[in-house]
């Protein structure tokens, strides 16, 4: 599509070929990279799980807007809330363990660690804003699954 504009590239997530149409290769990127709204920087976007057994549980929600497969250690980095937080993706045992670290562990925060990606983030906003604190927050949105070009890199692994 001649003339599309970048932003609609970009939203789409799709590979774009010279003349401005789409292909269906899977887009390929090398780590570290930058996010550019969530401004999150992927450092490795690990593997996806290739039992069969454990499969399904490595798999977002099915009616989750975003479907895709959560990568075995992917890990990425962003500064929320006044710090510099890592977040990577476990092998747990029954399915993905999300971890979140502050990097400057200056008011010795704790690991915070989840069953899905909300979980750590709910209890990062208990803590960092209070126990009364009215922030709702998308752990999706913060490890960066929502983002049409990531989904686009998810897609193309190796294993999906």
């Amino acid at each position: 599509m001649i003339g599309m504009s970048k932003i609609r590239k970009r939203r789409l997530g799709a590979g774009v070929d010279s003349a401005g149409g789409f292909t269906n290769d899977p887009v390929q990127v090398e780590t570290p990279f930058t996010l550019g709204y969530t401004k999150l920087t992927i450092l490795s976007l690990g593997e996806i799980v290739k039992d069969e057994e454990k499969r399904e549980n490595y798999w977002s929600q099915r009616n989750c807007r975003y479907r895709h497969q959560y990568p075995v250690g992917f890990k990425a980095t962003k500064s929320q809330y006044g710090y510099d937080w890592t977040m990577t993706i476990e092998e747990g045992e029954d399915g993905p363990l999300f971890r979140v670290v502050a990097d400057e562990n200056d008011d010795d925060l704790p690991e915070f660690t989840g069953p899905s990606p909300t979980s750590p983030w709910t209890e990062i906003c208990k803590t960092v804003l209070g126990n009364n604190s009215k922030t709702r927050i998308s752990g999706p949105h913060q490890f960066g699954f929502t983002d049409p070009f990531l989904q686009a890199v998810l897609f193309g692994m190796p294993g999906h």
